[in-house]
């Protein structure tokens, strides 16, 4: 059993005589309170004592321990004298420095952590991220491998042990990076948390490319003078380092409305930007209006956006799954640095940066009469959308989203990405007229310009695409000059 639980479990039987003996004091019993069920309170006192006395965290709370000393000491010389109303002024005291010691000395003590790697994954990279991440409350004592391979070993100082080893062990917690489908389970007495699987669904791991936006805003100076958000084609569409003005991109893989609001909303919150900010692109689809990401077939990735935004929207498992966030990040303010998060997006930059220059040139008529089926059919599927309940959902949002721009006079350009002709011959056309209805509509109410490149001769199948509706770098770079050029500065 790790020192921090020893801990926890003698001041949990202290607290429980504490608890007692308030129940039963009274005028009549108060002289004998002082029997036998204190004196096992004293002891584990002196115990407690004695095993921390030479922890250096612990040496700084000894002038707490010195007056939970002196309180019980007072008591029980109260109890003997019979002074029944000083006595319990004094037990009240006595209680009260109990709490806060009680706090310093689990607080003094480190959480007992051994780190598991699955046999598919590479030791070296796990242990020296785990290493990184663990933070000052905590300490490893182990490392685990899944195979035999390294059993028997060291790394940094620490043995590599088996499974049931660790389990023996019962350390605080075992930190595991597993393909594995779960976050937290429970082994006899151990507390296994999957650290991968954490960050698949609530972190960096979830969208490297969102995240990517995410913490480069979070570690700029966030005096942009553009933001923009949407959804993917915004997010691969625009080079925000090419705009005339200083832009940031918040667009994001599958990036509702409702998010796009959340986002503007949650980066306003920052002073910086709120006084530096002077427009804002909304990458919209035709099929915007009928869309909401926490009712799609990507539902869970409304779990990467709970942490920022607090909402899972209209998310059916939202209970569970918020449960589950609340569990994790028990363990993981216990365990891990405040920066963790922050050191895996360093680690997984490279992949981050493979995925969105991505380059591939896309050309629907070289493909094969089999794969222009197939694709045919994933076009049809963005738009075969019908939702009257999600579309005034969704209208609403835009105007709020609207009315906020304009009463800090921030510029809204509310913009459609250009896309294939084989997207194009796809797209409904009473999905097309009832979208452009609705944005003329708009105008009326509020100011913002509107750009639509959906059907732009400016750019080519062959050339500008790295599928039916997602611009490549050279597309990336054609539709930034057009807004440079296009936007009303």
């Amino acid at each position: 059993m790790s020192k921090k639980k020893q801990l926890s479990n003698m001041l949990q039987n202290m607290t429980k005589i504490l608890e007692y003996l308030n129940n039963t004091f009274t005028k009549e019993s108060y002289n004998s309170i002082s029997g036998d069920i204190f004196n096992t309170f004293i002891d584990t006192f002196l115990a407690i004592s004695n095993n921390l006395s030479d922890s250096i965290s612990y040496a700084e709370h000894k002038n707490i321990e010195e007056q939970l000393s002196n309180h019980i000491v007072d008591f029980v010389k109260i109890c003997n004298e019979g002074n029944f109303y000083e006595a319990r002024n004094v037990f009240t005291d006595m209680r009260n420095s109990f709490l806060l010691w009680g706090e310093r000395v689990l607080a003094s003590v480190s959480y007992e952590v051994i780190v598991c790697c699955s046999a598919d994954s590479n030791p070296a990279i796990v242990y020296d991220l785990a290493l990184q991440i663990i933070g000052e409350k905590a300490e490893i004592i182990a490392y685990v491998y899944k195979s035999n391979t390294y059993i028997g070993s060291h790394y940094n100082k620490c043995p590599i042990i088996s499974i049931n080893e660790a389990y023996s062990l019962d350390s605080d917690v075992i930190l595991t990076w597993e393909n594995e489908d779960f976050i937290i389970k429970h082994v006899e007495n151990n507390v296994i948390f999957n650290y991968l699987k954490f960050t698949e669904t609530f972190g960096v791991l979830a969208s490297v490319e969102f995240f990517s936006q995410f913490y480069d805003f979070q570690l700029s100076s966030k005096q942009f003078e553009g933001i923009i958000t949407g959804l993917s084609y915004s997010l691969l569409g625009v080079d925000a380092n090419k705009l005339e003005k200083r832009f940031h991109n918040l667009a994001g893989p599958g990036q509702d409305l409702f998010y796009d609001f959340q986002m503007i909303t949650y980066a306003l919150s920052y002073p910086e930007l709120a006084n530096s900010l002077k427009y804002v692109l909304i990458g919209l689809s035709y099929y915007s209006f009928h869309y909401d990401l926490s009712k799609s077939v990507n539902e869970n990735r409304v779990n990467y956006y709970y942490p920022i935004t607090g909402t899972m929207h209209n998310y059916e498992r939202q209970i569970e799954s918020k449960d589950v966030y609340n569990r994790s990040l028990e363990i993981v303010d216990k365990i891990l640095r405040n920066g963790h998060s922050l050191i895996l997006y360093q680690v997984s930059k490279n992949v981050r940066d493979q995925l969105i220059d991505w380059s591939n040139e896309y050309c629907f008529d070289k493909l094969s009469a089999a794969q222009q089926e197939e694709e045919v059919k994933t076009i049809k599927k963005d738009f075969n959308k019908h939702y009257p309940l999600t579309l005034e959902e969704n209208k609403d949002i835009l105007r709020q989203y609207l009315d906020l721009l304009n009463k800090k006079n921030i510029k809204p350009i509310v913009f459609v990405c250009p896309t294939t002709t084989v997207y194009q011959q796809c797209c409904p056309e009473k999905l097309e007229s009832e979208f452009l209805s609705f944005i003329g509509d708009l105008g009326q109410d509020y100011s913002f310009q509107f750009l639509d490149y959906f059907r732009s001769a400016e750019f080519s199948d062959e050339e500008d695409f790295q599928d039916s509706s997602h611009l490549n770098i050279k597309g990336r770079e054609k539709l930034t000059l057009l807004l440079n050029k296009d936007i009303a500065w």
